[in-house]
């Protein structure tokens, strides 16, 4: 999706991380902070929800985006005691790397 391309290089990522940094009101990048924070254990939608600037129908909309461009994934808690765990978020490897890696600017 990002120029045209149908798998993640060091240009998409660069201009997805651009696009993440240049979000009029940083929500974007708050969300990849939130999920960074909580690492590969992530957070269910409501935490993000509660814990977002943005209004629900926003957030959810921008959750969408950043897994349409393969920045975050969704993946489901096991079972545990015949209680079936629920859909947490987290980022991907690969945008972890690139937001660690940006992390010694600024602006991140």
């Amino acid at each position: 999706m990002v120029l045209n391309k149908q798998t993640i290089d060091a240009e998409v990522m660069r201009r997805v991380a651009k696009v993440a940094m240049d979000t009029s009101r940083g929500q974007t990048l708050d969300i990849i902070r939130l999920l960074h924070k909580h690492g590969e254990e992530g957070l269910p939608m409501g935490a993000i929800l509660v814990q977002s600037r943005a209004g629900d129908g926003e957030t959810k909309r921008l959750m969408k985006f950043l897994r349409h461009i393969g920045a975050v994934q969704y993946f489901r808690l096991p079972t545990v005691n015949g209680i079936k765990g629920n859909d947490h978020w987290r980022l991907t490897p690969k945008l972890v790397t690139l937001y660690e890696g940006l992390q010694g600017h600024s602006h991140v």
